[in-house]
């Protein structure tokens, strides 16, 4: 009877011992429970705060990078207006040089080199912006400051006849030989160009598109029916 009670006795505190720190785990595992929620929660919320920042700089970065843009695309519009305007201003300043000397429409202009020809009864002349100390200095051309590429002697004379790309059509007149709307200019037997595009100028023969000299003849004959 005594050992059964002392079995008794010695289950009761097993239960009460197991009761208790069942107890406290439970109690235990509820507060490491609720601290990692709370953990969880703050990483949460710190990692929402962080891609939010990040999208705030990607947007701020990509703000920056469209203003540099837009400045770039600004600056090269602006450099592209100031090349046109002083582009026209030296065809401006070139064509009341002309005028100076007399040459109202004879003189042609390169793109590629940026280089002006004249023609005058002398010859052809070459006028290189780039050399002329004294346009650079005040943006008034050296009317004078022409290099000469095709001379002719004293008998003939140069007249131009047109151009066709890079190449300048010209042929010789005698000195006194007199030209007017009826004569002819893209089917005489005689026509040269020169290349504006080389460095070296020479003179070659020049055979004219074959719808020109037609059209020239057609108009030289209506010319003779109405003398």
């Amino acid at each position: 009877m005594a050992n059964h009670h002392h079995t008794m006795n010695t289950a009761l505190i097993m239960l009460i011992v197991a009761l208790f720190v069942g107890g406290i785990m439970f109690f235990w595992q509820a507060n490491v429970r609720n601290d990692l929620k709370e953990s969880v929660n703050m990483l949460s919320d710190e990692l929402m705060r962080t891609q939010e920042e990040r999208a705030d700089s990607q947007s701020h970065v990509q703000s920056i990078e469209q203003e540099r843009k837009d400045v770039e695309e600004t600056q090269k519009n602006i450099e592209e207006q100031l090349a046109q305007a002083k582009e026209k201003l030296l065809h401006t300043q070139w064509a009341l040089a002309m005028k100076e000397k007399g040459i109202d429409d004879a003189f042609l202009y390169n793109e590629q080199t940026k280089q002006f020809f004249f023609v005058d009864e002398e010859g052809i002349h070459m006028y290189d912006p780039e050399k002329d100390i004294q346009f650079k200095d005040s943006d008034e051309i050296d009317v004078d400051g022409f290099t000469t590429v095709i001379y002719v002697s004293e008998d003939r004379r140069v007249m131009l006849v047109g151009s066709e790309g890079a190449q300048i059509v010209f042929t010789l007149l005698e000195s006194k030989e007199i030209v007017d709307e009826c004569s002819a200019y893209w089917s005489r037997d005689e026509l040269y160009s020169i290349d504006m595009a080389v460095e070296e100028y020479e003179s070659i023969l020049y055979l004219p598109p074959r719808e020109l000299v037609v059209k020239e003849k057609r108009l030289l004959m209506e010319c003779e029916d109405n003398e």
